[in-house]
């Protein structure tokens, strides 16, 4: 599978190694105690630092690789699923 990270209306194609459960996991956590930085392989062997917050919405999209074949009117299908991060329950003082 290929996965993309979406963060500010940019999109960041990830290493295929990666494991998107345990970037889920770990984006999941940092969120919920305030904040910080994650690191991320990129598709290009880059590296990217990504800011995770609670406010912050932050997607991570999973695609099936695409097929290429040379037959006439083969067109492959697309399947993908995006993953969406879900805003912390908001505390109230009260």
């Amino acid at each position: 599978m290929n996965h993309t990270l979406i963060l500010g209306g940019r999109s960041f194609p990830l290493d295929p190694s990666l494991d998107r459960e345990l970037l889920e996991r770990e984006v999941a956590e940092v969120a919920r105690n305030g904040g910080g930085f994650i690191p991320m392989r990129l598709a290009d062997g880059g590296r990217l630092s990504c800011l995770v917050t609670p406010g912050v919405p932050l997607a991570i999209e999973e695609a099936s690789p695409i097929e290429i074949s040379d037959e006439v009117g083969h067109s492959p299908a697309l399947i993908s699923r995006r993953l969406q991060a879900v805003p912390p329950p908001s505390s109230h003082a009260g």
